[in-house]
């Protein structure tokens, strides 16, 4: 994809130095950490809905670029499986990226995979949240405590139901964080984003889910706006990338683009 100099990009400070550029909103949150509870495509978990309200307040900083942050030539992800969701780590060299953080408890099956990265908590600079679902944000706060130097990011239209103990900066279509692609994608929840790092892959959330080595539409069942999630389906079908990360369902870890173009092809 071509580079658009409109969209926002997030990087971590270092010192008295800055990496890049940031202009955004910051929105402080707080609400319940109930919601509706998600099975996968293969498992059955009974739903519970619980209806929340909250807040937020938004500010607003802007950050001036100097340099740009130090890459590793090699950038890698690690799948977090924690049975029937799963989270991700991404090492783009200068600060993990986690994606998502599964249900409650968690914390110490995401320390495991950083620790095979021979890295800790301190190293974990940004935790992405596809959407608001417990199932994707119920240990949040738990990796919070432990990763003290993480900024927290999710979607505009889906951070007021996240009951985060730290500000979360609110992520809109084509904004970049730390190298990764926000790609808006509605319909399973109304703020739900997927992520496109160039180097590795999609990591798709709950927008699409994984299904006999192939690629399948969300689960109806959770899913607030059918018409909207093929829509994004269509979206993202649009995009190129050869894996795919799925919140639920094992990776697609080649010709994933034209699964989903398939898939769309199909709606």
């Amino acid at each position: 994809m071509e580079y658009d100099p409109g969209r926002r990009r997030f990087l971590k400070t270092a010192g008295m130095g800055v990496f890049g550029v940031a202009i955004f909103g910051v929105a402080i949150v707080s609400c319940s950490d109930e919601g509706t509870s998600e099975a996968s495509t293969s498992s059955t978990q009974p739903s519970s809905t619980t209806t929340t309200s909250a807040a937020a307040t938004t500010t607003t900083a802007t950050v001036v670029s100097t340099t740009a942050p130090p890459i590793t030539d090699v950038v890698t992800s690690k799948r977090v499986d924690l049975g029937f969701v799963s989270a991700y780590i991404v090492d783009r060299g200068d600060g993990l990226v986690v994606v998502d953080t599964g249900v409650g408890g968690s914390a110490a099956a995401i320390q495991a995979v950083i620790e095979e990265y021979g890295r800790s908590w301190a190293d974990v600079g940004y935790v992405i949240a596809t959407h608001d679902h417990p199932d994707h944000v119920g240990s949040l706060n738990a990796v919070l405590a432990l990763a003290t130097d993480a900024d927290v990011f999710a979607g505009s239209l889906d951070a007021a139901g996240i009951g985060s103990d730290r500000p979360i900066t609110q992520l809109s279509d084509g904004d970049v964080v730390n190298g990764v692609e926000v790609i808006a994608t509605p319909g399973h929840t109304k703020g739900h984003i997927s992520l496109l790092d160039p180097d590795v892959g999609l990591f798709s959330g709950d927008a699409i889910n994984g299904a006999d080595g192939g690629v399948i539409g969300p689960n109806p069942r959770f899913t607030s706006d059918l018409a909207a999630a093929d829509a994004s389906v269509v979206k993202l079908a649009t995009y190129t990338y050869e894996q795919i990360f799925f919140g639920h369902g094992e990776p697609v870890l080649t010709g994933g683009s034209a699964a989903v173009k398939k898939l769309a092809d199909s709606l």
